[in-house]
């Protein structure tokens, strides 16, 4: 099963892959990310051209997989399940999909709030 993607992305990354000569004629199916000339990354090239891309364009200490987590846990809070995650990052171990969801302040209260509700309800103490 391919994941689907958001809308809100999929202008951006057609155009990506039409500006960068990725696209090789195959519309929707062309590579976002490709070297020079439209060729495909080696995993050896991968990490040194996106060393030099990021000190071109200065993303500071910015490294491709926090897409990664960001997408992970975009993914979990819009309501995916883990299986659901791993879907879309093609990984076949739950602890590899765990790895890179993160949780943080905001999050946290969220769960809280709700714990919170929840536990008035059972009570029958409504909110105060």
């Amino acid at each position: 099963m391919s994941p689907i993607s958001p809308t809100c992305i999929v202008p951006r990354c057609l155009h990506q892959v039409d500006d960068r000569g990725g696209n090789k004629g195959d519309g929707a199916d062309g590579f976002l990310f490709v070297r020079e000339k439209g060729k495909l990354f080696r995993r050896s090239s991968f990490g040194r051209t996106s060393r030099k891309a990021r000190a071109t364009i200065s993303t500071g200490d910015f490294r491709f997989y926090a897409l990664r987590h960001t997408g992970h846990t975009l993914s979990t809070r819009s309501g995916a399940t883990l299986k659901d995650t791993m879907v879309r990052a093609g990984q076949s171990a739950e602890k590899a999909a765990l790895i890179y969801q993160l949780s943080d302040r905001e999050r946290q209260k969220v769960v809280a709030e709700g714990s919170d509700r929840m536990g008035r309800g059972a009570r029958g103490n409504g909110p105060e």
